[in-house]
């Protein structure tokens, strides 16, 4: 037992556990905070999580219709399936599940870099900047957002495997990872680069024939996806002009290195807007110093063989940044230029330079830590209250219809239902007044998958306006998201209802009516017909 606390008071020990404790002290008591964002739709109200996914629901287009994505992703669904059979939609079982697949993460990534090289104070400090990192709250507190987990434990896994010469190994381990994201395919180009910066060429040579085997397994998987499967992608194409793909790439390159250095003013959205011709300048002048720079370091690293392994994890964030910058254009629409949860696999590269750097300056790395650590409880503390982490982007951007939206829906979801009401008004006045440069952008080169109008923006101030006893107001906005989206029940059931409310039972009825031609077996249609056949309301709609 000596033996153990002496080795835990060794100097190389202390700041990695410092920053388990830290970790241990902001995410255990949120385990248990309310779903969030998209753990609403793809985990909370998806029914089909609640009963055992057979083998075919996984391996045939059941698979869009039952999980709820647009691309085929059956690792992490199957998570989510397992972890709701075994605890129900419990948030804590969720997060505990990220949790600790977020502590073998750092464990496998502990082990990489003592085999590159690094001593084991360098390594523990890497790992403990890693662990705590602010950025990672997006991650580990919403549980939708596994795939970033699953696909860095199998990228890690298949270079261990890998440089112990395991090659069927390393190959399941990135099959497994793309099947839980298609970011995993970036391990082959980590591969090669291992090999390269350990043994120089004669290992990148080498290195060829089981990196074939890699490439291979790779192959199986997205010619499966790809072919043998009709993923619902989305086909909206947006028109973006070339130099504005351009600005694009390169405000993602800011704000991805500035986030990872500084992460302060984190939000749930980074929008990708067009900017002004002097910041188009800064812009490219940042993109040119950091090239310049890079390419200095790379110069060094190639000249001094004992910082060679260094050059696997100072290209390793920018391989993973090339997957979601303008870099490699995507035609698919997208507002968004960045997403914090994308950071999740670079931070392994750069808190493996930033443990290398600090490993010989442990009041630096000591301060650097607390720095890291009250971020990362202010970001937990936003996770833990959909009103606050709607209200942080609402701050950021006051002019976005879509931030108002959904600060109101959760609003309305904590009961605060005046509030949520008038974060509605503010959205639809940013539409209706075309203020929000977002929509201003996107809407005229979307081909008419973006628009102005917003039928889930009606039925919610309809809702609203419903609790608020202003029926007839009510009205206007949910005729309105009819014509918007005549297949949706939810807004026949509330235009039945107000006007059952209204003691208007044939215009109840009619709703009803067309509500149930578009989804017959509804059974809150049914009751509210048969309310309005008896011109009696015996019971109350639920509006959340």
């Amino acid at each position: 037992m000596s033996r153990v606390f002496k080795a835990l008071a060794e100097p190389a020990n202390l700041l990695p556990l410092f920053s388990l404790a830290l970790l241990a002290a902001a995410y255990l008591p949120a385990l248990s905070a309310p779903f969030v964002w998209d753990d609403l739709g793809w985990i909370l109200f998806n029914q089909a999580l609640e009963a055992p996914l057979g083998l075919s629901a996984y391996l045939s287009d059941d698979y869009f219709r039952l999980s709820g994505e647009t691309s085929w992703r059956p690792l992490a669904t199957a998570v989510y399936n397992g972890l709701t059979l075994l605890a129900g939609k419990e948030p804590w079982a969720f997060r505990l599940s990220s949790l600790l697949l977020h502590l073998l993460t750092a464990g496998l990534l502990y082990r990489l870099l003592l085999g590159s090289g690094f001593q084991k104070a360098a390594a523990g400090l890497a790992c403990g900047l890693f662990l705590i990192h602010p950025a990672h709250a997006e991650t580990l507190m919403c549980a939708a957002f596994n795939e970033e987990l699953l696909v860095a434990v199998s990228v890690l896994a298949m270079l261990l495997f890998h440089r112990q010469g395991r090659r069927l190994w390393a190959a399941g381990c990135l099959a497994l990872g793309l099947l839980a994201k298609e970011t995993a395919l970036a391990g082959l180009a980590l591969v090669l680069l291992d090999s390269w910066s350990r043994e120089g060429k004669a290992g990148l040579k080498r290195c060829l024939a089981p990196a074939a085997v890699y490439a291979g397994a790779a192959l199986l998987v997205l010619w499966f996806a790809l072919f043998k499967l009709s993923a619902p992608l989305s086909s909206a194409k947006a028109a973006v002009p070339g130099l504005d793909r351009l600005v694009f790439g390169l405000e993602s390159l800011v704000t991805f290195v500035r986030v990872q250095v500084l992460p302060v003013g984190l939000r749930i959205e980074y929008f990708a807007l067009p900017a002004s011709s002097l910041d188009t300048a800064w812009l490219a002048l940042f993109a040119a110093l950091l090239l310049v720079a890079a390419a200095r370091l790379m110069k060094q690293l190639w000249q001094a063989p004992e910082l060679k392994p260094l050059a696997l994890f100072l290209a390793w964030p920018f391989i993973f940044w090339l997957s979601f910058s303008g870099a490699v254009p995507a035609g698919v629409l997208s507002t968004r230029m960045m997403a914090e949860r994308w950071l999740y696999l670079p931070l392994m590269g750069s808190c493996a330079l930033a443990g290398w750097s600090l490993q010989r300056r442990p009041k630096l790395a000591a301060a650097v830590l607390a720095v890291l650590a009250t971020l990362m409880l202010g970001r937990v503390r936003d996770w833990t209250d959909e009103r606050r982490l709607w209200s942080s982007l609402v701050r950021q951007y006051p002019w976005c219809a879509k931030a108002q939206q959904g600060l109101g829906d959760a609003q309305v979801r904590c009961k605060d239902h005046s509030a949520g009401l008038a974060s509605y008004e503010e959205a639809l006045r940013l539409r209706e007044g075309r203020l929000d440069p977002v929509l201003s952008y996107y809407v005229p080169i979307s081909g008419g998958h973006l628009d102005w109008q917003s039928p889930s923006l009606r039925r919610s101030l309809g809702a609203g306006l419903i609790r608020q006893g202003e029926l007839h107001k009510a009205r206007t906005h949910l005729v309105k998201a009819v014509e918007l989206d005549p297949s949706d029940p939810y807004a026949y059931r509330l235009l039945s209802y107000a006007s059952c409310l209204r003691s208007e039972f044939k215009e109840g009825l009619e709703w009803a009516e067309k509500g149930l031609a578009q989804s017959p077996e509804d059974d809150i249609l049914l009751r509210l017909a048969e309310a309005s056949k008896k011109k009696s309301l015996d019971f109350r709609l639920k509006l959340d």
